[in-house]
């Protein structure tokens, strides 16, 4: 058995009065005055023996009643836990102050939050006033021994983090201690569906107690911007652009008329009312035009509630800057005709035999069409330009100097690139229909059309592995494949594009291929936002970095020093902690801006589904010093945490044996 409130033990000394006053009355004779023996009454003829028992039975009721009496104030129970558990006077307590958290709460109009702090004090009322706490947050895991009045205050200091700890980090800081003193730990949380990715919580520690104590929200109802890109993997100046927006709905209650506001800089350009059903996700599309060349901050703004925090997604939309691509041909060029038609390419030529290599270093793609031999120092500098980020797309020449090409593979880490045996020139095959599923063809093809005429091709060449196959031969073997060397692709045809080899040249698969090539050869793909959760992100970046200088992360007058590394022109930075805002950072260099990045908060925040009290239960089920607490009355908090956690109280017991012995005394005394 245990007390809540040990220290009103002390007031048992107060056994001493009744014995006290028993004592004094053995001692002291009664007097009975007279005048006539008339007026004598009638008495029982009560022996010493009664009067001795009748005594010591008052005496003892006296002394229970003072006993149960002090017992009922110093609230006993009898744990259910581990006996190092029982023994502990320290408490571990993990407060969620998410986002999510802002939801409001079923038991009251408070937040989650608010019904989360609340909670954590009552906690310590069954703890004596010795004991010792500590706190976690999603922003701080704290390691020190709190008093409860400090605790307290520590409590009332705790606001909404953008931080989002997963459960096993939680556990992970309960047990992180030296000296492994016993402890009680509490996690009170909304418990998101969307933080707890198996069915099952299997805690290591077998010694210590834990209790989950969730916080039921009133609904689950929340829309949010799920995904925002570009139609066009290119946006340009000047020109009618479209954006693509997923609005989705992560509630069970369908949302009308929710306010979805477009704002390039401070101007609002457009305003639109959508519906969105429960559990869907609505697409919708906005035209914007960009009047200049710099970075624009834009929002999507929506009018969303009782959770605000993800009604505001930020991202950059820049005007492309042009793909540089130079053809290296032998025969005819195919690129000329191609790629001049749109102002986003920077298309040259050169013969094979007045190639300039300083064109090899500026270009973004390059494309070698029909050369016969590819010497050793056009090899060398190609694959000095593969490993450093470039793409190259090798056509194959009809009458290819076999020899001089797999060294050129050889260098390219190719071996399995061979050239079919036998003669193939009169053999073609028909091609597969496109896999939309291939990301090489997002955003080219939007459902499959059985009625596209598919191309011929000869196999002039053939490999057994690749890095991703983008178009193949209907009756098996690689028509167009992609190879990863170093940071860069080489792109590989397994035939000539001339009318002997291949059709592939004039069908309609032809320019949506060779354009989607060219687009991803572009090094200044810069996402148009960020997320907070992903700490590690890769900025473009085509510049020595001083040794004696570093990067800064600026929002507002605030400014942060990122962990910051330059690899092959791409800037990787770490988010420090302390960065946990959505918005617009600066990416700055003493007082130059180089960049303008658009953060968001963690998308898992947003959908609001939680765990049941018994979905909880089933995940720890078996784990006895485990306890989930069902909070979902709040004037039953008290008898939940004391009942099923700490024990089984005690108190209504002591108070029943109070009155017995208290009306035991009464009935001695007028009966007896």
């Amino acid at each position: 058995m245990s007390f809540l409130f040990p220290s009103f033990l002390y007031a048992l000394s107060a056994i001493a009065i009744p014995i006290i006053i028993h004592l004094v009355e053995l001692r002291r004779a009664k007097r009975v005055v007279f005048t006539n023996l008339s007026f004598i009454k009638e008495v029982k003829n009560v022996t010493a023996s009664h009067r001795q028992l009748k005594r010591w039975l008052i005496l003892l009721a006296r002394i229970l009643f003072i006993i149960f009496l002090v017992l009922l104030f110093s609230q006993p129970y009898r744990s259910t836990g581990s006996q190092q558990a029982l023994s502990t006077n320290r408490a571990k307590i993990f407060v969620d102050n998410s986002f999510s958290m802002q939801n409001q709460a079923s038991t009251s109009e408070n937040s989650l939050l608010q019904v989360a702090l609340d909670q954590a004090n009552r906690l310590t009322q069954l703890f004596n006033v010795n004991a010792s706490y500590q706190l976690g947050t999603q922003a701080k895991l704290s390691y020190v021994d709190f008093s409860k009045s400090d605790f307290q205050k520590q409590i009332s200091s705790i606001n909404e983090s953008a931080n989002n700890r997963s459960l096993a980090s939680v556990f992970a800081w309960f047990n992180q201690e030296e000296d492994r003193k016993p402890f009680k730990g509490f996690i009170i949380s909304d418990f998101q569906k969307s933080n707890l990715k198996s069915p099952t919580l299997v805690i290591p520690d077998t010694v210590n107690e834990y209790y989950l104590v969730p916080v039921q929200s009133a609904n689950n109802r929340n829309v949010f911007i799920d995904t925002v890109y570009s139609e066009d993997a290119f946006i340009r100046e000047n020109e009618n652009n479209v954006l693509q927006v997923k609005l989705r709905n992560a509630g069970n209650e369908d949302v009308n008329d929710c306010q979805v506001k477009f704002f390039i800089g401070a101007k609002q350009v457009s305003a639109l009312s959508i519906d969105v059903p429960a559990n869907k996700t609505v697409p919708f599309t906005l035209n914007y035009r960009l009047s200049g060349n710099q970075t624009a901050n834009c929002r999507l703004v929506l009018e969303d509630f009782p959770v605000t925090f993800d009604n505001t997604y930020y991202f950059n939309l820049k005007p492309s800057e042009n793909i540089k691509i130079l053809e290296l041909s032998g025969q005819n060029t195919v690129g000329d005709k191609l790629y001049t038609n749109e102002n986003i390419f920077q298309y040259t030529s050169s013969a094979y035999n007045n190639i300039n290599y300083k064109q090899i270093g500026q270009a973004d793609f390059i494309i070698l069409n029909s050369i016969e031999e590819i010497d050793a120092p056009l090899a060398d500098n190609l694959r000095a330009f593969v490993q450093e980020g470039g793409n190259v797309l090798l056509i194959p020449a009809a009458k290819a100097n076999v020899g001089s090409y797999q060294e050129f593979m050889r260098k390219l880490q190719l071996t399995s690139v061979q050239p079919m045996a036998g003669n193939q020139e009169n053999k073609k095959s028909l091609l597969a229909y496109p896999d939309i599923r291939n990301s090489f063809f997002q955003n080219i093809f939007s459902e499959p059309s059985r009625n596209t005429i598919l191309p011929s091709a000869t196999k002039a060449w053939r490999w057994n592995r690749s890095a991703s196959d983008i178009l193949h031969f209907k009756e098996g073997g690689s028509f167009l494949s992609s190879f990863h060397l170093g940071s860069g692709q080489v792109y590989l045809f397994a035939s000539p594009l001339t009318e002997e080899f291949s059709d592939f040249q004039s069908n309609g698969l032809f320019v949506p291929v060779m354009y989607k090539m060219a687009m991803l050869s572009s090094r200044q793909q810069q996402p148009l936002a960020y997320a907070l959760n992903n700490r590690i992100f890769t900025v473009p970046f085509n510049q020595e970095l001083p040794a004696d200088q570093v990067v800064q992360l600026r929002k507002d007058s605030v400014s942060f020093i990122p962990e910051q590394q330059v690899r092959k022109n791409q800037l990787v930075l770490g988010i420090p902690t302390e960065a946990n805002e959505a918005g617009f950072y600066d990416l700055m260099l003493k007082d130059k801006v180089l960049a303008t990045l658009a953060f968001n908060f963690d998308k898992r925040e947003s959908d609001l589904k939680q765990f049941s009290v018994q979905e909880l239960r089933n995940a720890v089920a078996g784990q006895k010093n485990v306890h989930v607490l069902d909070t979902s009355n709040e004037l039953n908090l008290q008898r939940e945490l004391t009942n099923e956690n700490l024990g089984v109280p005690l108190w209504k017991y002591c108070l029943l044996l109070c009155l017995v012995f208290m009306f035991t005394e009464i009935l001695l005394i007028r009966y007896f």
